[in-house]
């Protein structure tokens, strides 16, 4: 039941992750923004593992200031963590 209710969702989650092992991080910022609850995710880690960690920040802290809901704050703390900027 979870399996279908779920699905969509799933399957944008599962889209981002190839995006980001291919590389291609503009076709995955275009899903990030219509997609934002399954997309950014990928789309900040593939940003971090590419060494573009402070376009990551840059586009976390856009979506804080643009006053989204979610899980962004969060998100942004920890890639701040991960990068030294306690």
């Amino acid at each position: 039941m979870a399996a279908r209710r779920y699905g969509p969702q799933n399957n944008v989650e599962f889209y981002a992750e190839l995006l980001a092992r291919h590389g291609r991080v503009e076709e995955l910022r275009d899903l990030a923004d219509t997609q934002r609850y399954a997309a950014v995710g990928p789309y900040v880690t593939a940003l971090e593992n590419l060494g573009r960690a402070g376009e990551a920040e840059a586009y976390l802290r856009d979506l804080i200031a643009a006053k989204h809901p979610g899980w962004y704050e969060s998100a942004l703390m920890g890639l701040l963590v991960r990068q030294g900027q306690v």
